[in-house]
């Protein structure tokens, strides 16, 4: 088995690997970057492998450009063998001291790997256990992802409480297994660009008198776009100078076009596609909707809150863990237009609401949802694994 290296600051930098799905948009993809930013390279030497190119994979370009290394394993479905050997092989030539695995079939692949390996192993649940028939292909992944992580994995994080406790209501994972950490943001880099607020609205042609409100999301199922263009007329009638701002892209994307036409939204409707800009849309913007129908702890309403939004979002998953309502803003019904124009007409009506709304948004995310603090947490689990790690190797020599 792999030799456990000493802890950070005793026996050099903690040799990490992250293996995940693919790096393609989605919110778990984003976060690879985000961490690699703001990791101290005295602590931790990270490495990333992903399983397949999904969509060109666009957050590869980004990590190659901040010297991650990367390693693509090229797996063609979970029956692939020879990806499984080349992850095995990869941790033993690079000696990584802990595997972190992101999303179900990197998590299946991790917990074999690390198994015979015997490296430490950590994995991140990030979304729900799917629904469908006990026998569906969705559902039997997440259980035999489930069997391995309690079997293999020193710790299955979890992103938001909720999401715990809707993994403990599975049965699949031991309680004591199961840890919530919650993701962080860059709180400092969406706070520099609020300071150039004006120069980002005249990028975007939005005048003085404009309320641009901005929804972040991959244009699929479950996001509730449907409902925030549905609540559109209703906002447009009340705030005549409403504009609706759409950042990402998706599957949905022609569906989404199509209904915004119908309802006649015409130019208060701005799909922008996949931007790399957020943090000036979000310094534009005069508040941030975020309409899902199922989050388990979306980072973007943290990066809304870094950037000082008023936020008008749905109450699901780990929403309410990350908004203090109604103090940054209005948790309402999922699918319900009727609510969310209802919230967004409100708060756009009342300027001085919204800026003490992003006061406290602000305040909330720099103490609560900083890099600093999320690195500090997943630090506190890494040293975790390791020692029980060390703990079980050494009981194996007593043992013997």
């Amino acid at each position: 088995m792999a030799s456990l290296r000493p802890d950070p600051g005793e026996g050099g930098p903690l040799r990490l690997l992250w293996l995940i799905d693919s790096l393609t948009l989605g919110g778990a993809e984003a976060l690879v970057g985000r961490f690699a930013r703001a990791l101290d390279p005295r602590r931790v030497r990270l490495h990333v492998a992903f399983l397949k190119r999904i969509a060109g994979n666009p957050f590869e370009a980004e990590l190659r450009s901040q010297g991650v290394p990367l390693v693509g394993i090229g797996a063609r479905n979970l029956r692939d063998v020879s990806a499984l050997r080349r992850i095995v092989r990869l941790i033993r030539e690079e000696r990584f001291d802990l595997v972190h695995a992101h999303l179900t079939d990197a998590a299946i692949f991790g917990a074999l790997a690390a198994r015979l390996t015997g490296t430490p192993l950590v994995a991140t649940l990030h979304v729900r256990p799917p629904c469908g028939p006990a026998w569906s292909r969705p559902v039997v992944r997440d259980r035999i992802m489930g069997a391995l992580l309690d079997r293999f994995a020193s710790a299955v994080v979890c992103v938001s409480r909720a999401l715990r406790d809707t993994y403990l209501g599975t049965g699949r994972i031991r309680p004591e297994k199961l840890v919530v950490v919650h993701n962080g943001v860059d709180v400092a880099s969406f706070e520099e660009a609020t300071r150039r607020r004006d120069e980002h609205r005249r990028h975007l042609g939005l005048g003085p008198e404009a309320r641009a409100i901005l929804a972040v999301s991959v244009l699929r199922p479950g996001k509730g776009l449907e409902d925030l263009l549905q609540a559109l007329p209703t906002v447009v009638a009340a705030v005549p100078e409403s504009v609706l701002l759409v950042a990402g892209d998706g599957p949905l994307r022609d569906r989404l076009q199509v209904e915004a036409d119908e309802l006649g939204l015409g130019r208060g409707v701005r799909w922008l596609g996949f931007r790399r800009d957020v943090p000036a849309l979000l310094a534009a913007s005069d508040l941030f909707v975020l309409p899902s129908h199922e989050d388990a702890f979306p980072t973007v309403l943290l990066e809304a809150m870094a950037a000082g939004l008023p936020v008008v979002a749905t109450d699901v998953g780990g929403v309410p863990e990350i908004m203090e309502a109604p103090a940054i803003g209005r948790l309402v019904p999922r699918g319900s237009p009727e609510a969310l124009g209802r919230s967004i007409v409100e708060l756009l009506g009342q300027p001085g609401t919204r800026e003490a709304m992003g006061r406290a948004a602000r305040s909330r995310a720099r103490t609560l949802f900083s890099t600093q603090a999320w690195i500090g947490r997943l630090e506190a689990v890494y040293a975790r694994a390791r020692a029980d790690q060390a703990t079980g190797f050494a009981a194996s020599g007593r043992r013997a």
